[in-house]
């Protein structure tokens, strides 16, 4: 079996994976985040359960602070404003969905870095 079939094996799973992750709504786009507070660094850490991608946060969970830092760093990830993301579910949970009102193929670009 050669590396490139390997590579190309694995690049097909992980877009497998964002199907479950990101769902196209035609004019939004709905994601869903696994948040992991109080980390030592901001950012994505990969797949959760298949159907989450799961994020790092530096803020605590307490008085929203880290549904702020939610909006926040999907508003800079995906280079939209913090008025197009609204959390739809799980304001008080570890799991959330977020609504991004933008259509799926505006966020490609930032999709396909995650698969790297």
């Amino acid at each position: 079996m050669s590396a490139l079939f390997v590579i190309h094996v694995a690049a097909l799973f992980i877009k497998d994976k964002m199907q479950n992750i990101f769902e196209n709504r035609g004019d939004y786009t709905l994601i869903k985040i696994r948040v992991s507070p109080n980390a030592k660094r901001n950012g994505f850490e990969g797949v959760w359960n298949d159907t989450h991608l799961k994020l790092a946060l530096r803020a605590p969970a307490v008085d929203g602070k880290a549904n702020e830092a939610v909006i926040d760093f999907l508003s800079d990830f995906f280079h939209i404003k913090k008025s197009q993301i609204e959390i739809v579910s799980g304001q008080t949970n570890r799991c959330k969905t977020l609504r991004l009102d933008v259509i799926y193929s505006q966020l490609t670009d930032q999709i396909t870095k995650l698969t790297k």
